[in-house]
Formats: structure tokens, C-alpha cells, sequence
């Protein structure tokens, strides 16, 4: 039996067909990279001013499109309060690599440490930032489980 080289580049043509490459990573990945608490001024003799940030990164390789309903959160959690939200942002347009911040302020008073513009509520023990997206939305984040981040205050 002879075998032609029509025959052999046919079995080489279907080899390589058969070979599969791997998936390409080609989705975003928000993380939510740091929460911080830090004073920032005296306002007055017995007021601080705190500021209360929520750093959020793209770390996957591709771009993360601004989506309607998917926002970054800043929640505070005080003694004798539910966990509340206290700020919110939407997500913007975010490349590889890149960053985005929501900031928060709010003045504490140094006597009691509460918020007096937020109900007295008392100083956080516990601050989170967080990225949600509304149900039902396809959105294009590779690892939802680094979305949220807390710290102890």
C-alpha cells in the first residue's frame, strides 16, 4: 500500500485541526484592592474630619466597560446599627491596570465619636467597599470573589 502526499497532508491537515488551543483570558477582574479610614483634619476643637476610601482595580487583562448598575459601595458597620451604605459611585471604563476611588467623608466628634451628620450614628467598627451589579446583568468580571473587602476599625 502507498500512501500519496494528498493522503498524508490530509492526515496532518486533520491533526491540526484536531489540536485545541486553550481559552483566552479576555474578561475583566474588579477587585476591591483597599478600604481605609484615616483623619484628616481638625475641624474644630472637638470635631475630626475622617476621610473613608474604597480603592477598586481592573486586575484581568482586559477592559472593564462603564455598566449601568454596577457600582462601587462604601458600608459602615457601628454597634447597635445595621450595616449601612453610606456612599455609592457607578464603576467607570477601566483598563488593565487601572484605578478607580470612591471617597467619603464625614465629621467625628472626639467627645463621643459619632457622626453628628449621620444621626449620631457611632464611629464604625467596620467599614466595607464593595462592588454590586444589579441581578440579571452580564457583566464581564472574571472573579467575583474579590469584590468585597473589610476592615476592622
Amino acid at each position: 500500500m502507498r500512501i500519496t502526499i494528498q493522503q498524508i497532508t490530509l492526515f496532518l491537515l486533520l491533526i491540526v485541526c484536531s489540536i485545541t488551543l486553550p481559552a483566552q483570558n479576555t474578561c475583566s477582574d474588579l477587585v476591591v484592592a483597599e478600604v481605609k479610614a484615616e483623619n484628616i483634619s481638625q475641624k474644630k476643637a472637638n470635631t475630626d474630619r475622617y476621610r473613608f476610601s474604597v480603592l477598586v482595580r481592573n486586575e484581568g487583562p482586559a477592559t472593564y466597560p462603564a455598566t449601568p448598575g454596577t457600582e462601587i459601595k462604601l458600608f459602615f458597620s457601628a454597634p447597635g446599627y445595621i450595616k449601612r451604605e453610606m456612599a455609592t459611585q457607578p464603576v467607570p471604563l477601566l483598563n488593565a491596570g487601572q484605578t478607580t476611588i470612591l471617597v467619603f467623608e464625614a465629621n467625628v466628634t472626639r467627645l463621643n465619636r459619632q457622626l453628628p451628620e449621620w444621626e449620631n450614628m457611632p464611629f464604625p467598627v467596620e467599614i466595607c467597599g464593595a462592588i454590586v451589579t444589579m441581578k440579571n446583568m452580564n457583566v464581564n468580571d472574571c472573579n467575583t470573589r474579590n469584590n468585597t473587602n473589610c476592615k476592622k476599625l
